[in-house]
């Protein structure tokens, strides 16, 4: 049974990946993961896949990940941090003590680096946005690419100063039989969550290796606090799958017309939210008290 915090509704990574990894998810692959209790866990994982990357359970937007490479001519490990520069250990007993000073405060799982394909030696994901309809069935509501931006190490957007793209310009030929696959795993997935609680939004972040299996990253539900951003999408050079997921929500909101049409109006652009962090309840509020007084019968 998934362990997850009642009030927040919130299924930590390290949780997410036991329920998954019992689940069939096929075409669906799943980075081999560890939860870390100890410095020494570190080095055996290293040994066994050559990259890793360290995250913390509960964190989201690519915030605190690090990752480790296992050099063999000479025997050294490469530790990458976000926005930070390499450091080199010659001694496996000094990486230990560097990483247990850096983890000391944060629960963390251990993951193998998948061998999903990069975008010129950048990291690279498909973000797959998964939307309920006001009738409770699953959407595929859209994917698009992320790569991350010079000297990164995750894809997400702002912390590495990356990029959106259409699927379609990334895996060009490719796209319609790879859409295929993760079509098939994303609703598998909703549908497992669907057994935990009846969340509406869940974003999947998946890699491609180059025989087209789709591999997960991670899996992002709504919560108390809120739901995966539909900002990425608002990047595209095509705004209507955006256009159509904020619909949907203002459909399950139960949006007045009036209001939904206010806030497509030419006139007013996406709210702004991170794109890399949450939409939360308070965001999209916000944003409709902004459209009902812009459109609010002058009464003077």
């Amino acid at each position: 049974m998934v362990q997850f915090d009642p009030q927040r509704r919130f299924i930590n990574k390290w949780e997410m990946y036991k329920f998954l990894s019992q689940e069939e998810i096929k075409p669906g692959l799943l980075p081999f993961t560890v939860l870390y209790e100890k410095e020494a866990d570190l080095v055996p994982m290293l040994r066994r896949y050559h990259c890793i990357y360290v995250k913390p359970i509960s964190t989201w937007g690519g915030e605190g990940i690090f990752r480790i490479q296992l050099q063999d001519c000479p025997d050294s490990f490469v530790l990458s941090s976000q926005g930070e520069e390499l450091k080199v250990f010659f001694d496996e007993q000094e990486l230990i003590r560097e990483m247990a000073l850096r983890m000391e405060k944060k629960n963390y799982i251990i993951q193998q680096s998948a061998p999903i394909r990069q975008s010129n030696d950048r990291p690279m994901d498909i973000r797959v946005h998964m939307q309920k309809g006001s009738d409770g069935t699953w959407h595929y509501a859209g994917d698009l690419v992320r790569i991350g931006g010079e000297n990164a190490i995750v894809s997400n957007v702002k912390i590495s100063n990356g990029r959106v793209h259409p699927t379609d310009e990334i895996l060009k030929e490719e796209t319609q039989e790879i859409r295929q696959k993760l079509e098939e795993v994303s609703f598998k997935i909703c549908r497992l969550l669907d057994q935990i609680y009846d969340y509406d939004e869940v974003g999947i972040d998946f890699g491609v290796d180059h025989e087209q299996n789709p591999w997960i990253i991670e899996v992002n539900t709504n919560d108390a606090i809120g739901m995966p951003s539909h900002e990425l999408f608002a990047e595209l050079p095509d705004a209507s799958v955006y256009m159509r997921m904020m619909e949907r929500t203002f459909e399950r909101f139960r949006v007045p017309l009036i209001l939904r049409e206010a806030f497509f109006a030419e006139t007013l652009p996406p709210f702004e939210c991170d794109p890399d962090e949450w939409l939360s309840e308070n965001d999209l509020s916000s944003a409709l008290d902004e459209v009902l007084e812009k459109y609010r019968p002058d009464e003077s």
